[in-house]
């Protein structure tokens, strides 16, 4: 045994592969180092911050995502202690596994000096992402399934399905609808080839996947009430969260067009050098299923949640890059080469960007509104709104409401009145008010909670250069 972990040690050494990796751990805490608790990784923040105080998901306050991303970092902060750090170190790590996990599915298809390139470029391109977040912490499980599944093609091994099939469960857990589409994808794929060969061995991949992928619903209605479930994980994030994000459709025509370069590119190619079958069906699985991914992005078609969507034409770059090479055509490479550049443009753009005008200023804003908070704000409530979730951990104070987000067109009319009833119970002396964040949303305060805070709060404090107020409870009040 001491034998077999030397040489595995041995083997590590020998591995440049896992020296590159390292590396970009170091590069991932790197440029991660400038992000803070924002909106967006307030959201699980938040949620782990009520789980700290012992309250229960979906029962005491409500959410509309599976409990996947809370319970990881309620956890984390279990094992490693509550901190900003240790729910942003443990997030990194994941990032670090996503890249590793894109280098695993290029390598499948091409092992070039792109191969370790686009690694690289995947975690630069996340330096703005809010990476404490659920659509990011699924993405992880849905490329190693994928990858998983490639391989289960590739040498039609048990165990290979079976750690897909873990993943695709595990991928639900973290969010609902894009943990199915990855079951969608793998579940057709796997009922089209029943269909085609007309083998018993395919019916039992598909049953087994199938079996396992879907663990998640009943462990979930073991936990909690089927009807509680469909209103928060159904109803409200398909009926009402696409109402409040609407937006344009551009950068969502950008990348179609690019997986239609992508996907020719690869058909034409194939069809050229006659490839086996095995390697075509692969590819139209990996087409099928980044289609899905980006119609799931229609649902909030930012640059966020576009570039997210786009790992698989990612993973393919270094193979779209070997095809080009092979054109013995100098103005047709060329104008190739310029098309991958725009595309790769498109995904690094933003990151570089961001990372031009980062700054601290924003950091010693939020100094400064967490010192005025400690000093003036005793109360263990205080209510931040309409959509300041990061508040709640960044203060270590208890949100007064069952809402970690409050919008009106997402939020029903019962969920303001229920919060200003809360509101009026515990009475929090301060709350944090940030209206001009929430503008994109289309926002009226014309509700229960904002009359009732403009009726009985008065201002105290606008943090300089900011759109974030401070307001306190009238004395008459308390």
């Amino acid at each position: 045994m001491r034998n077999n972990f030397a040489k595995i040690l041995k083997n590590i050494g020998n591995n440049k592969t896992f020296y590159y990796f390292l590396c970009l751990l170091c590069f991932s805490f790197l440029i991660h180092q400038y992000s803070q608790n924002n909106s967006d990784e307030g959201i699980i923040t938040a949620g782990a911050w009520n789980m700290i105080n012992g309250k229960e998901i979906y029962t005491d306050f409500f959410e509309f995502i599976t409990p996947g991303s809370f319970y990881l970092i309620f956890f984390t902060w279990k094992i490693f202690g509550v901190s900003f750090f240790t729910a942003k170190a443990i997030s990194i790590f994941i990032l670090s596994l996503c890249a590793f996990g894109i280098f695993k599915i290029s390598s499948e298809f091409e092992k070039n000096f792109y191969t370790y390139l686009v690694p690289f470029l995947y975690i630069f391109s996340t330096n703005y992402w809010p990476i404490i977040n659920h659509n990011f912490y699924n993405i992880f499980f849905v490329i190693w399934s994928l990858y998983f599944f490639i391989n289960f093609l590739k040498n039609k091994k048990k165990s290979n399905l079976i750690f897909s099939a873990i993943l695709t469960c595990l991928s639900m857990l973290f969010l609902q609808h894009k943990g199915f589409l990855i079951f969608v994808s793998i579940f057709s794929f796997l009922l089209y080839k029943l269909y085609v060969n007309k083998n018993k061995a395919w019916f039992y991949f598909l049953v087994l996947y199938s079996s396992i992928s879907i663990l998640p619903l009943l462990l979930l209605l073991m936990k909690w009430p089927s009807s509680l479930l469909y209103y928060n994980l159904i109803h409200i994030p398909f009926f009402r969260y696409t109402e409040i994000n609407k937006m344009p459709l551009t950068l969502f025509f950008i990348f179609i067009l690019f997986y239609t370069y992508f996907f020719f590119t690869i058909l034409i190619h194939h069809l050229k050098s006659n490839h086996q079958t095995i390697k075509n069906s692969i590819f139209y699985f990996l087409f099928f299923t980044q289609l899905l991914f980006l119609l799931s992005s229609l649902q909030r078609p930012d640059l966020f949640h576009v570039i997210l969507s786009i790992f698989i034409l990612i993973s393919l770059t270094p193979y779209i890059v070997k095809i080009i090479n092979l054109n013995k055509n100098y103005f047709l490479r060329h104008i190739n080469y310029c098309i991958l550049i725009l595309f790769m443009f498109f995904i690094i753009s933003a990151p570089i960007s961001f990372l031009l005008s980062t700054n601290t200023t924003s950091n010693q804003k939020m100094e400064n509104l967490l010192s005025f908070i400690d000093k003036n704000c005793k109360s263990k409530y205080i209510y931040a709104g309409p959509f300041l979730p990061n508040m709640y951990f960044s203060t270590k104070k208890i949100n007064p409401i069952n809402y970690d987000l409050l919008l009106t067109g997402h939020n029903t009319s019962q969920h303001f009145l229920d919060s200003k009833q809360k509101i009026e119970t515990h009475k929090p002396d301060c709350v944090i008010l940030n209206y001009e964040k929430v503008k994109k949303f289309k926002y009226n305060t014309n509700n229960p909670v904002d009359k009732y805070i403009s009726k009985n709060y008065h201002s105290v404090l606008q943090i300089p250069n900011s759109s974030i107020e401070i307001h306190k409870i009238n004395n008459d009040i308390n």
